[in-house]
C-alpha cells in the first residue's frame, strides 16, 4: 500500500501529517517545459496587469487580511506538493476577472469577484486551490501535449504555435479541446479540495461555493472550456468522504 493510503488507515499516526500528503502529483513525458510555457504566456500575464495598474485596480483593498490568512494556510500544503513550484498570488479589483494562473506560478484573484459572490474563507481557499492545482498539475503542458495528437505536424513546433493553431482552428476542433478542457477542470477541483481540506479548510464549506453556481449558472455551451457548475458539484460531492478524512488529519 502506498504512504497516502497507510495514512488514511491511520497505519502510520506519527509521520501523517496532511500538509505532507501528496495528492498533486504531476505527469511525466510532457512537450513543453514550464519556461517554455511561461514564455507563451508572458504577453497575457503582462496585458492583465497593465490594464488593471492603468486603472488603478492593482492590490487587495477589502479583503487583505482574508487573502493573507487563508494563503499563509495553504502554502504549506503546496510546497509540500513540489518543493520547487514556487506559487505566486496577485490580487487585482478588476470586474472582468474573477480567479486564473499561469503556468510560471501566477495565481490571480479579482476581489472585486469575491465581493460579487460573496465567498468566504473556506470558499476563497477552494478557489486559489483550483487555480494552484492547475499550476501544480501541469495542465497547461497537458493541454498542448495533448494538442500536438489532435493537431499532427512533422514540423517542430513551441508552445506559442499550438495556442495560435487551436485558436485558428477552434470551432473544427471543438469536441477534442471541450473534452480536454472539462477534464483537466474536473481534476482541478478534486484536487483543490483536498489541498484546501489539508490547509484546515472544511470541505463542506468549500462546496457551498460551486453549490451556488450550480443554483444560477446556465446550461454550459457546446464550447465551454469549464463543465457545468452542477457536473462538477456532483464530481466533488462524490470525493467528500476522502476530503474529510484529510480535514481530519488536518486537526491532529
Amino acid at each position: 500500500m502506498g504512504r497516502l493510503v497507510l495514512c488514511l488507515l491511520g497505519m502510520l499516526p506519527l509521520v501523517c501529517q496532511a500538509d505532507n500528503i501528496r495528492v498533486a502529483v504531476p505527469s511525466s513525458g510532457l512537450a513543453f517545459s514550464v519556461g517554455e510555457l511561461s514564455e507563451a504566456g508572458e504577453a497575457a500575464r503582462q496585458r492583465i496587469v497593465t490594464d488593471a495598474s492603468a486603472s488603478g485596480m492593482t492590490g487587495c483593498m477589502a479583503y487583505c487580511e482574508v487573502l493573507q490568512h487563508v494563503w499563509g494556510a495553504l502554502q504549506p500544503v503546496f510546497q509540500a506538493q513540489q518543493e520547487k513550484q514556487d506559487l505566486r498570488l496577485l490580487v487585482l479589483r478588476s470586474p472582468s476577472i474573477e480567479a486564473l494562473s499561469f503556468a510560471d506560478g501566477t495565481i490571480v484573484i479579482s476581489e472585486d469577484f469575491i465581493a460579487r459572490a460573496g465567498l468566504d474563507q473556506a470558499q476563497i481557499a477552494f478557489v486559489l486551490a483550483h487555480e494552484a492545482s492547475h499550476v501544480l498539475l501541469q495542465h497547461e503542458s497537458q493541454t498542448l501535449t495533448s494538442m500536438l495528437a489532435v493537431l499532427p505536424s512533422k514540423a517542430a513546433r513551441t508552445a506559442q504555435d499550438i495556442y495560435t493553431e487551436m485558436e485558428y482552428n477552434y470551432y473544427a476542433l471543438s469536441d477534442p479541446v471541450t473534452f480536454i478542457f472539462h477534464q483537466i477542470e474536473f481534476e482541478a477541483d478534486e484536487v483543490a479540495l483536498q489541498l484546501a481540506a489539508m490547509a484546515g479548510f472544511a470541505p463542506q464549506l468549500q462546496l457551498q461555493f460551486m453549490g451556488q453556481r450550480a443554483k444560477v449558472s446556465a446550461e454550459t455551451g457546446m464550447y465551454s472550456t469549464h463543465p457545468r457548475a452542477r457536473d462538477r458539484l456532483q464530481r466533488l460531492q462524490d470525493q467528500m468522504p476522502l476530503a474529510v478524512r484529510m480535514f481530519e488529519l488536518g486537526q491532529r
